[in-house]
């Protein structure tokens, strides 16, 4: 794994008895970039510019130019996904919409086919019967909740196996709720 479990991007999913994190794994593939204009808030031009090595002008035009083919029913990737490499170009200093990926609900980025996604949506259903509310958290939600505990935890696992996620996925869902 080459970031720590607690990089990964999760929801709180609150039991009776415990709390689970349950991660979103990116496999990198760009589907939440396709047909995506983002809302870019403007304390961010001069870090995107930055990055970018363009004037900040440039990038309000790159994102205007975005933004009137979306509402023209034209729908384009986001205009800061690398066309070749389907990479972020401005990951580091990427919108809060961006950041908060996956929403809840699949809508705006949330609305995407790829694996992660897929995976991530499969384990949250795994665990909404057993849950009194999912929230959204990085974290700091992560260092105040309650522990799994060993019985429970096993049956968490089996439950993950059941719901043939990849090994890498039950790897960081060990590491953030072990």
């Amino acid at each position: 794994m080459s970031r720590s479990a607690h990089a990964h991007p999760h929801k709180v999913v609150s039991c009776r008895d415990y709390d689970i994190l349950v991660p979103f794994i990116c496999h990198r593939c760009g589907n939440c970039c396709r047909n995506y204009d983002p809302i870019v808030e403007l304390g961010l031009l001069p870090e995107i510019a930055k990055t970018l090595g363009e004037p900040i002008d440039a990038i309000q035009d790159r994102l205007r130019v975005k933004g009137l083919s979306h509402r023209a029913g034209r729908p384009t990737d986001c205009c800061f996904l690398h066309p070749r490499h389907s990479a972020c170009m401005i990951y580091e200093v990427r919108p809060t919409d961006c950041r908060q990926f996956p929403p809840l609900a699949g809508v705006g980025a949330g609305a995407v086919d790829c694996a992660g996604h897929r995976e991530y949506l499969s384990v949250l259903k795994l665990f909404a019967g057993r849950s009194n509310h999912i929230s959204q958290s990085r974290s700091t939600a992560a260092r105040q909740r309650r522990r799994i505990h060993q019985i429970s935890y096993r049956d968490v696992l089996r439950a993950l196996i059941a719901a043939n996620v990849s090994n890498e996925y039950r790897k960081v869902f060990e590491a953030l709720n072990g």
